[in-house]
């Protein structure tokens, strides 16, 4: 044999070697772990530096530098900041896949550390908002239920597992310690623009039968506790101030559709509502309270609406009470002067203010219907930004954003105080007659809301689907979808 053969018969056991040590470390690392986890990646503000959670490694930097960084065979799930001991600082929580039962010090009971892939809960504070560390609070040993969700109220830990049980713990002496089972929840899934142009309505017209607008999502919005919509057009019974753009008055039979598909809240306030004047506000808001549908933003003739507190409707379902807020940024130059208080505007920041004052006093969550932004503008505009700080350090806990007719992101944000507030910047449209592809997909918000106290709620599970209008219809997913 020759001298070349020899070397690459010595080879092969090399490569074997090689290729089995990758596969060893690919599986050390984690790469059967369940198929079903869902894998966050985000950046939060902490301890004067910036945690920064993606391809399930979290890092800590500091000035840009980055100064600490999980093990590289942890793989977190997901991570949240909390000030669970109530001292004024925050910890970092990190829910933690890894190798082993437990860490480097183990109970006096058990004798060898297993090898088995195994989720733990990691709680850090910060060692000195100066230096660069980290120190350990406490470090869970293998936890026997499988956790699908991790999320906190800025003093509480919430937690669901693979059963959807919810529970809550709270931190006592040293740790963590489970303080309710089967808390108190509820759904919500919030609509975008109904925007009713004549072009939609057409097939209904005839028999005012809408009911064909919504039958494409109707099934999946009545499975929610909860369900919003924004009616953009008012509604009015005079068949002869039926109307299109630009001064809207769409059929008040159309309002039997949107009971049909399980809408709970209808926020009103926002640049259309005095198209009609106050007989289209007065007409709308009649409408819906005869179904038993809630209107958050407007106010009728008969109503006394001086006092901030007339702004907040609160509902109180699954044992939490919601408060409801409508704001618009205007009505399109239309006013009504003996009625200054019609429709609720984000101009009378003090109203605004107090308004959620007295929301926060009297209610477990506050969510604000928020009509504002530039049209057909896919990102939020610096008044949007402006008014989302207010609305978070004023401790709104949901805010629902309408008016562009396009979708724009949304986050969940943490504010200096630690209340944590989800915005969703811009939903798009739920159904309109704009040719525009992306006016014609929007948005449907899914949220959960879990009472963790008097007066809070902890947050779990948003998500955007799309949604789209075909045919004067709207349905499920993108059109490559449908």
């Amino acid at each position: 044999m020759t001298r070349t053969g020899k070397k690459q018969i010595l080879l092969i056991p090399a490569a074997a070697a090689i290729v089995a040590a990758a596969f060893l470390l690919f599986l050390w690392k984690g790469a059967f772990l369940p198929s079903d986890i869902g894998w966050e990646e985000q950046t939060l503000s902490w301890c004067g530096k910036e945690a920064v959670l993606k391809d399930r490694s979290l890092s800590v930097y500091s000035d840009g530098r980055k100064t600490w960084t999980t093990d590289w065979d942890w793989n977190v799930q997901s991570c949240c900041q909390a000030d669970l001991d109530r001292d004024g600082s925050e910890e970092l929580l990190l829910l933690v896949w890894k190798r082993g039962s437990y860490g480097d010090h183990m109970p006096f009971w058990v004798e060898k550390n297993d090898h088995d892939m195994s989720q733990h809960i990691f709680i850090y504070r910060c060692a000195n908002e100066r230096t660069t560390g980290l120190r350990a609070a406490w470090m869970s040993s293998a936890i026997p239920v499988r956790i699908r969700e991790m999320q906190t109220d800025g003093q509480r830990v919430v937690i669901r597992d693979e059963n959807g049980v919810i529970s809550i713990w709270e931190w006592e002496d040293f740790g963590l310690k489970m303080l309710a089972e089967g808390a108190e929840s509820l759904s919500f899934m919030a609509c975008g623009d109904q925007l009713l142009h004549k072009a939609v309505l057409r097939r209904g017209l005839p028999d005012d039968d809408y009911s064909y607008m919504y039958a494409g999502i109707r099934d999946r919005i009545r499975e929610a506790d909860l369900a919003s919509l924004n009616q953009e057009t008012p509604l009015v019974a005079d068949k002869s101030l039926l109307s299109d753009y630009p001064r809207f008055g769409s059929p008040a039979e159309t309002a039997q559709s949107v009971e049909d598909l399980g809408i709970d809240i209808v926020s009103t306030a926002n640049n259309h509502a005095l198209d009609q004047g106050m007989y289209g506000v007065d007409v709308t808001l009649s409408v819906y309270e005869g179904l038993g549908i809630i209107p958050v933003g407007t106010h009728g003739s008969e109503e006394e609406a001086v006092r901030p507190e007339s702004a907040v409707r609160i509902v109180t379902r699954n044992g939490i009470k919601v408060a409801l807020l409508g704001f618009t940024y205007g009505t399109n130059g239309r006013s009504e002067a003996d009625h200054p208080h019609a429709v609720e505007l984000f101009a009378a920041e003090e109203r605004l203010t107090e308004a959620l004052s007295y929301a926060r006093e009297n209610a477990d969550a506050v969510i604000v219907f928020a009509h504002w932004g530039t049209e057909y503008d896919e990102e939020p505009d610096e008044e949007q930004k402006r008014i989302t700080n207010l609305l978070l350090e004023h401790q709104a806990d949901v805010v629902i954003g309408t008016h562009p007719h396009v979708v724009q992101p949304y986050e969940l944000l943490t504010g200096k105080n630690g209340h944590r507030m989800l915005v969703y910047y811009s939903l798009g449209n739920l159904i309109s007659a704009q040719k525009q592809e992306n006016c014609r997909r929007g948005g449907i918000a899914s949220f959960e809301l879990v009472r963790t106290g008097q007066n809070r709620v902890c947050i779990l599970a948003p998500e955007l689907s799309d949604i789209y209008t075909e045919q004067d219809m709207v349905v499920w997913g993108r059109p490559g979808n449908l």
